[in-house]
Formats: C-alpha cells, sequence, structure tokens
C-alpha cells in the first residue's frame, strides 16, 4: 500500500476501556486492539472500494486492509529515537525508559488502508496528473466515514473485551474441572 499519506485516528479519554485492556493478559490484550481496528478498517476500505473509478476493475480489487500490528511505547520510542539519527544503542535506551515509564499502557494498533503497490495508479486516479483531474475516492470515503471510527473502535474493544474475558473464564473452568477430576482418581 502506498505510504505517501498517512491520516491517524486517536481514540483518548477511555480510561475504563485501557483499565480493562491491563487486566488481560498482555497478548491476548494485543490480539483485542487489532480486531477492534479491522472493522473500520474494512468498513472504509468496503466505502473506497464503491467509490473507486471503475476504468479497469483492477483499482477496486486492490484496495485493502494490510494487517493489523500492535505498537509499544517502546517501538514507538524506539522509532523516533532511530529517526532523529540516535544509534541503535541510544534506541535501545529510550524505548526501555518508554515501556518502563508506560508501566504496560501506551500500545496502540496500526493498520493500513489503500491500494497495494499492484496498484499504483490509485495515487493518480486520487489526486489526478497534468493530464486529467482527479477522481477522488479514498478521501471522500474517509470523509463519510471517519466521524463514526472512534466510537466504533471503543464499541469494538469493548465487545472483545468482554469475549476475552469470557475465554479466560472457560479455559479456568476447563482447567480447574481437570484437576479435579484428577485429584478424585
Amino acid at each position: 500500500m502506498t505510504s505517501s499519506i498517512k491520516t491517524k485516528i486517536h481514540v483518548e479519554g477511555l480510561s475504563e476501556l485501557e483499565k480493562a485492556l491491563q487486566e488481560i493478559p498482555r497478548a491476548t490484550g494485543g490480539n483485542v486492539l487489532k480486531r477492534a481496528i479491522v472493522k473500520p478498517a474494512q468498513m472504509f476500505a468496503d466505502h473506497a472500494r464503491e467509490l473507486a473509478p471503475k476504468e479497469s476493475g483492477k483499482l477496486k480489487q486492490e484496495i485493502k486492509v494490510s494487517k493489523p500490528k500492535v505498537i509499544s511505547a517502546g517501538k514507538a520510542a524506539f522509532a523516533a529515537a532511530m529517526r532523529e539519527g540516535a544509534t541503535r544503542a541510544e534506541a535501545g535506551h529510550a524505548a526501555r525508559a518508554a515501556n518502563a515509564a508506560a508501566g504496560g499502557a501506551g500500545r496502540h494498533a496500526v493498520v493500513s488502508v489503500g491500494p497495494t503497490k499492484g496498484a499504483f495508479h490509485g495515487l493518480f486516479q486520487e489526486f489526478g496528473t497534468a493530464r486529467h483531474g482527479p477522481k477522488s475516492f479514498m478521501r471522500p470515503a474517509w470523509d463519510a466515514l471517519s466521524p463514526r471510527f472512534p466510537k466504533m473502535i471503543a464499541e469494538t474493544l469493548w465487545e472483545e473485551i468482554e469475549k476475552a474475558r469470557q475465554r479466560i473464564v472457560k479455559k479456568a473452568d476447563r482447567k480447574s474441572t481437570r484437576l479435579n477430576s484428577s485429584h478424585c482418581n
């Protein structure tokens, strides 16, 4: 996907969500974050496909959602330090300090939506060229849907946290049942 334009959505002020995320195992919390951003990202991609110019049809097929990634405070600090010209050792120190300061919080999920490299011409459609004007499809999709994303992300996060809690309880029950049955025999 083209990396020339980036837009970020920050969902803040949801301290209850962050607290609930910290109550579940770290790996599970990361997966919860990933699932919470895929739903709105897929909706965005679907709407952009609907709006994409129909010349060849390839552009519509190549509007994709990337695999979501979870980035910790340490990873973000490491990347920022490297961009500023720090050595790997200095960047590593910055990462450790950021993780320690965050205390398990400060993770965020990232996903990209847009045409893949196989449809690089989507950039020309979106912004136009010297020979034709823009036939925007990504920006109108963004403008139409982005106001709903923070609420959708928060709702999906709550749903996914609750599902994770239920899975954790079921797993503990199964383990307890197995332990009890092995002690009875």
